[in-house]
């Protein structure tokens, strides 16, 4: 169950970053360093995606480190739209965590871009959100 809330939150937390790289589609979602900043949580996430896996590791927005690094396996849909699976190989889940594995992972679908950052809808199982992701690198 450890996987499930930081995931959410990850992924459907608002960001609060200037530009720093110019978005032109979806394809340059598929690879890079990306943030989100949660400023009501005290939470900074850092993610990094390189084609078919991804980490992430949680910070507080001063800097000091929460989580380390999980790691996840991505099965891409088309540009704009993925499932994201624990690697178990690389990281420790739990049973819920295993059961969202089972059932499709979680679904991400880019909706609209701006500039450096991205909206997206994520899902998992019947629980669904949006929120806003900015590429950093």
């Amino acid at each position: 169950m450890k996987f499930l809330p930081v995931l959410l939150l990850v992924f459907c937390s608002f960001a609060n970053t200037e530009p720093k790289h110019i978005i032109k589609g979806c394809n340059d979602f598929k690879s890079g360093t990306f943030e989100i900043v949660d400023a009501k949580l005290d939470r900074r996430y850092v993610i990094e995606r390189r084609g078919n896996w991804q980490s992430e590791e949680t910070f507080t927005i001063a800097g000091e480190r929460i989580r380390g690094k999980m790691y996840f396996k991505i099965q891409w849909i088309n540009d704009c739209e993925y499932n994201l699976f624990c690697d178990t190989s690389k990281s420790t889940f739990d049973e819920e965590d295993l059961k969202i594995n089972a059932n499709g992972g979680v679904n991400i679908k880019i909706l609209t871009m701006n500039k450096n950052c991205a909206t997206f809808r994520c899902k998992v199982m019947d629980f669904s959100m949006e929120g806003e992701v900015c590429k950093i690198q």
